[in-house]
């Protein structure tokens, strides 16, 4: 997914289903989480504005990163500790070091470990799905993998996911004849980076009778049904 195109669908899903929605939450790169919760180390680009350049607030319910440092939450009060630590840096009130760094980022891996557990849908990038804290969590645990727009990702980021997650069964959602891996480096393209592996496996595919493209709230449903008849059995 793109970040835009899982903010849109989260957004969709809690609208429209409400308290039957399926037990969702959203997981953020550290990059967007820190644009939050700014650390030490990390400063990111001001020059970006706008709703897509940070975590949506819309959706901080389900944020794993805010979730994690509510009230009565295992990690909470020591994460906050952290945070404000970090807030006497931006100051001129408070010395880092590499120590703190090192214990923060280690209280709050664990803390999201702690977090996906306790939940049956997370909405992620493919690049999230490789990252050590979510493999953690949830490897060798997960039922289903569904990526959408899976014609537009490179193969190794499908087999990525796949992997890091030994998703039980794979769903691949796309069309590689619209819209195909963007690539900026034409030598990879001729190496075949260009080829996505929903393209690969094309051969095989369910096809859709009525276009859903142009209509995002269609484009939602069927993802949403797939997810309710999963949950249904």
């Amino acid at each position: 997914y793109s970040v835009l195109y899982l903010r849109y669908l989260t957004e969709w899903m809690i609208q429209k289903y409400g308290k039957s929605c399926p037990d969702i939450v959203r997981l953020y790169g550290s990059s967007l989480e820190n644009k939050d919760f700014p650390t030490l180390g990390k400063y990111f680009s001001q020059k970006a504005s706008g709703r897509d350049s940070k975590p949506d607030v819309k959706l901080k319910d389900v944020s794993v990163h805010r979730l994690i440092r509510l009230d009565g939450k295992p990690f909470s009060e020591e994460i906050k500790k952290y945070d404000d630590l970090f807030l006497k840096y931006k100051e001129g009130q408070y010395e880092p070091t590499l120590e703190d760094l090192k214990k923060y980022r280690r209280v709050t891996s664990d803390a999201v470990q702690d977090e996906l557990k306790q939940h049956k849908v997370i909405f992620c990038t493919t690049s999230v799905a490789t990252s050590p804290r979510f493999i953690k969590a949830v490897s060798g645990n997960i039922q289903q993998l569904i990526i959408d727009e899976a014609g537009m990702c490179t193969e190794p980021e499908s087999i990525a996911a796949i992997i890091a997650t030994k998703a039980k069964q794979v769903v691949l959602i796309g069309d590689h004849k619209q819209l195909r891996p963007v690539l900026k480096s034409t030598h990879a393209a001729d190496m075949g980076l260009k080829r996505s592996l929903f393209e690969r496996y094309s051969d095989r595919a369910n096809m859709l009778q009525i276009q859903y493209r142009m209509v995002r709230t269609s484009v939602f449903h069927v993802f949403a049904t797939l997810l309710c008849l999963f949950f249904a059995g």
